[in-house]
């Protein structure tokens, strides 16, 4: 189960980091782009309340995995990524 958990945290994370490029990348697509997260978050917490209501706690676990990861996605994933792979570049180098 912890490694179920992990992959909803990194699908949560992995999807805010490409948002988050597509956005700084495409910006001629922003407005669908900041649509699209205002309903994956309304998606996301609607799931989570359903969730919570029928006492579903796998679920509830799963989903604010999802959430968790992509909060973190949203405060600079994006960034780190590239970091990242900055450095690997260079030792590569």
């Amino acid at each position: 189960m912890a490694q179920l958990r992990r992959q909803y945290w990194s699908w949560g994370l992995g999807f805010m980091a490409f948002l988050e490029k597509a956005r700084r990348t495409d910006p001629g697509l922003r407005r669908r782009q900041d649509a699209m997260l205002r309903w994956w978050f309304c998606d996301k917490l609607l799931s989570l309340i359903g969730a919570l209501r029928d006492l579903d706690l796998r679920r509830t676990g799963d989903l604010a995995a999802e959430l968790r990861g992509a909060i973190q996605g949203l405060l600079g994933e994006y960034d780190r990524s590239l970091a990242r792979s900055r450095r690997i570049r260079e030792q590569v180098a």
